[in-house]
């Protein structure tokens, strides 16, 4: 499993590469993907609708990410014009 989510990972990073902010990142999942019960999904890498899951999470912290940035990039651009004469 823990194979499975770094391959996914890192396929989900290569496609956005061009777009994400210079920094070192950290892949924590908090919960299990899809945010389902153990009950109602099978973890099993094998299962197709896992692993579309899990990928559909990593894409999402990925998105969250990109807007974290936006926002940093936007306030800092902000503040250094208003340093200037």
């Amino acid at each position: 499993m823990r194979n499975l989510m770094k391959r996914i990972a890192r396929e989900s990073f290569r496609h956005r590469l061009a777009v994400l902010p210079a920094m070192d990142l950290i892949l924590k999942l908090a919960r299990k993907p899809g945010g389902k019960s153990e009950s109602e999904v099978s973890v099993r890498p094998s299962n197709p609708d896992f692993r579309k899951e899990l990928a559909t999470d990593i894409e999402g912290l990925f998105s969250s990410l990109l807007r974290v940035a936006e926002k940093l990039d936007r306030s800092t651009s902000l503040s250094s014009t208003d340093s200037l004469p």
